[in-house]
């Protein structure tokens, strides 16, 4: 198995589904989903028998295929710059829109100069 069988195999665990009961709404046969589940059937499912999946399991395709989060299946790693990110946020409300602009100036020029530190171009270090 790879990482997209595990995780539809997880979800439908977690969704508390059998195999009959995908087998049904997906509208395949056992042995299909059997294959598809193992990675070994070859062609893959038609993508109208893989969207009715991805709906029986409440995940769009791209959660299934492992391109987004899907909740149950993906660890949640907090942000460790939220604190500071709400910080900012709940300022702005408060700031005249001129003000505003010259904090979004400010963060600019920090951030250029921030990333200019102690770094050459790449035509000075040839030279």
């Amino acid at each position: 198995m790879n990482g997209w069988t595990t995780r539809l195999r997880d979800r439908m665990a977690q969704q508390g589904l059998t195999k009959a009961a995908v087998i049904r709404h997906v509208r395949i046969d056992h042995k299909t989903l059997t294959r598809f589940l193992a990675g070994a059937l070859e062609h893959g499912l038609h993508p109208d028998q893989f969207q009715r999946l991805c709906e029986v399991l409440a995940i769009t395709p791209n959660q299934a295929l492992g391109l987004e989060p899907m909740d149950g299946a993906d660890p949640v790693s907090p942000d460790p710059l939220a604190p500071e990110v709400e910080r900012l946020l709940g300022r702005t409300g408060e700031l005249t829109p001129e003000n505003l602009a010259l904090v979004a100036d400010l963060l600019d020029r920090l951030a250029h100069h921030r990333v200019g530190l102690g770094r050459r171009l790449p035509a000075d270090a040839e030279a």
